[in-house]
């Protein structure tokens, strides 16, 4: 199950919704704000993916002639 982010057309809050990928995108959910059916858009957000730290790559690329 993937979270998608997804906007209230009434009141403009941002909220998730979890649902499989498979499944297209929903036109109205409830919105925890306007405590009703409400339609909504599906945003973009950026993946929750992050490389922290200093020498990540080093260490996955090796420098020299392997022995």
């Amino acid at each position: 199950m993937a979270r998608y982010d997804y906007r209230c057309l009434e009141c403009d809050r941002l909220f998730e919704i979890q649902q499989p990928m498979t499944e297209a995108p929903q036109l109205v959910a409830a919105c925890p704000n306007c405590q009703r059916i409400v339609p909504v858009q599906r945003q973009i957000s950026l993946p929750g993916l992050q490389f922290r730290g200093p020498g990540w790559p080093g260490q996955d690329l090796k420098r020299g002639p392997r022995k």
